[in-house]
């Protein structure tokens, strides 16, 4: 017998799984990439995914949705969560996807680490139901942790689980999932808070202001936005500022077809803009950068525009910070 796994890397889809297969059902983790994890790295997301994959002696299929939920996150058909989280949309993708899944592979029925009323939108007793008709998986979906408040499911009516060693964990506290997890000693999991870029108030703040300046956004419109200080100057002009080396770093790898902005005289952030300047525009973001700049105090300092290799120098005037402030998206 083999069940389809949805692995997050997070406590709940661990636990649930580990629930299953106690049963002697094979689990196949796999974990949807959705591009809206926290950090600059992806990469290392990846990672620790798999890493916590290994702990549980799973090999994890990783699948990549980002292109698919972009879509839902501009145009969402349920609505937005606190933030810019379509959560009800993205939910959807991953279960029609783990059906997929499950068909290509023989696997009989999903597993997931839902947990009744943990999540407002997403994992209320309506929606487990919406979801479950909306993809295409009546009664195949076993929520392990709350399996007992819940209706009985294919699995447990053809026997293949057992109801009885099923949870009846409600509610957001973690209390008895951590407790679950030190007694079988799972180590490696993310922690919940935080796991999706979407209900970041300052996050949704700046994908905001880009869809209401007529962006068409991109993949690489999503990650720049993880990164530095963002500053509307004007409807059709936007300055990206590194606050660090990492950042600066990562921008490193955005800076073709934009203007990219450094200090000549100082130290400084890497600035890039979003948009295309007139000369007072290109004036004020080299101000923008002096004034970040370790030259901020300086009377006047050498701004270097570059595109694509053409590049000029400016001499400006730092733009003193209670100024720039009021540009902050």
């Amino acid at each position: 017998m083999r069940a389809v796994g949805l692995f997050s890397g997070g406590l709940d889809s661990s636990l649930a799984i580990c629930v299953i297969r106690d049963m002697g059902i094979d689990v196949e983790a796999v974990h949807f990439h959705t591009g809206f994890s926290p950090g600059i790295c992806s990469a290392k997301n990846r990672e620790e995914i798999l890493g916590a994959g290994k702990e549980l002696g799973l090999d994890v299929s990783v699948t990549d949705i980002c292109g698919e939920l972009l879509k839902c996150v501009l145009h969402p058909r349920f609505g937005y969560g606190s933030g810019m989280n379509p959560c009800l949309d993205c939910r959807l993708i991953m279960l029609k996807k783990a059906g997929e899944f499950m068909r290509d592979t023989g696997a009989k029925f999903v597993v997931t680490g839902e947990v009744l009323g943990q999540r407002p939108m997403s994992q209320y007793g309506h929606a487990l139901k919406m979801l479950e008709k909306e993809s295409g998986l009546g009664g195949l979906i076993l929520r392990p942790l709350s399996g007992r408040l819940l209706s009985e499911t294919i699995p447990e009516k053809e026997g293949w689980v057992r109801r009885e060693e099923l949870l009846g964990i409600k509610g957001r506290s973690r209390r008895e999932q951590i407790a679950l997890a030190k007694s079988i000693g799972i180590t490696k999991y993310s922690q919940p808070a935080g796991g999706c870029l979407l209900t970041d108030k300052n996050f949704a703040r700046k994908l905001r202001d880009l869809i209401d300046h007529g962006r068409e956004v991109s993949m690489d419109d999503l990650d720049i936005l993880r990164v530095g200080r963002h500053l509307r100057i004007s409807p059709g002009l936007k300055v990206i500022v590194g606050r660090n080396h990492a950042e600066n770093s990562f921008l490193e790898k955005y800076r073709r077809g934009r203007w990219a902005l450094e200090a000549l005289d100082c130290k400084g952030p890497l600035v890039l803009l979003e948009g295309d300047p007139d000369e007072d525009g290109l004036k004020t973001a080299c101000g923008i950068t002096a004034g970040y700049s370790d030259g901020a105090a300086e009377n006047s300092l050498r701004i270097c525009c570059d595109r694509d290799g053409k590049a000029v120098d400016i001499r400006v005037e730092p733009v003193r910070r209670e100024i720039i402030s009021g540009w902050l998206v």
